[in-house]
């Protein structure tokens, strides 16, 4: 297994970007990865994947987007998605 790092910019700063750490770990490990770990809640996850996929980073990415409400601005949003 790889050792990978998911590096999100912007996230849970006071009063904006909020996004719930559980659901956040929740995206690498549907899709397989195990010791799934975030540092300090600012968007930064350490994950080992079974095998190093082409799109990985990119099928994270959808994941955390369907989780989440995002700005037109870009990336990330406000709030959490109901």
């Amino acid at each position: 297994m790889s050792v990978c790092i998911s590096l999100l910019r912007a996230i849970n700063l006071p009063g904006h970007n909020r996004m719930k750490i559980s659901k956040l770990e929740a995206a690498p490990r549907s899709l397989g990865c195990e010791e799934v770990e975030t540092y300090l809640q600012n968007g930064s996850v350490i994950f080992r994947a079974p095998k190093l996929q082409a799109k990985l980073a990119e099928t994270i990415e959808a994941k955390i987007r369907s989780a989440f409400v995002f700005s037109e601005m870009g990336w990330p949003g406000a709030e959490p998605a109901p």
